[in-house]
């Protein structure tokens, strides 16, 4: 499996950019690659109303499954937010998330996908996990 982790930060700014400019990245490669149901785990925490609802189910050990068309509208508004999250896309080794506010990630098998993803950042690491 490998990860990108992206670094790059907002025009003008000195702030990561949010899940969500990854999540509108991702939908210019394959509109599928946001469907489904995502599992999000213990750690996740952030700001709004729906990340911290998620964040109050999850810090007891629960697992919160949630559909991709429920979230991503949600996190690509960019009123809400994560700070930490790691979201797995149920049925798929496909991940992405978000760690501490430091990086964006997404993790796969598919190496062609993982090329092209870090091909629309600026800023990005491909390590082998």
């Amino acid at each position: 499996m490998k990860e990108i982790q992206v670094f790059d930060k907002f025009e003008g700014e000195n702030f990561l950019i949010n899940l969500g400019e990854l999540i509108k990245r991702l939908e210019q490669i394959d509109t599928s690659l946001t469907d489904g149901e995502w599992q999000i785990a213990n750690g996740a925490y952030g700001y709004g109303e729906l990340i911290c609802s998620i964040e109050d189910t999850v810090k007891n050990g629960s697992k919160y499954l949630v559909k991709g068309k429920r979230i991503f509208p949600v996190l690509k508004s960019g009123k809400e937010y994560f700070y930490h999250v790691c979201m797995k896309k149920v049925g798929s080794d496909f991940e992405i998330g978000l760690f501490d506010s430091t990086y964006i990630f997404v993790r796969s098998n598919d190496d062609e996908l993982v090329k092209r993803i870090g091909n629309l950042f600026n800023e990005v690491k491909i390590i082998d996990l």
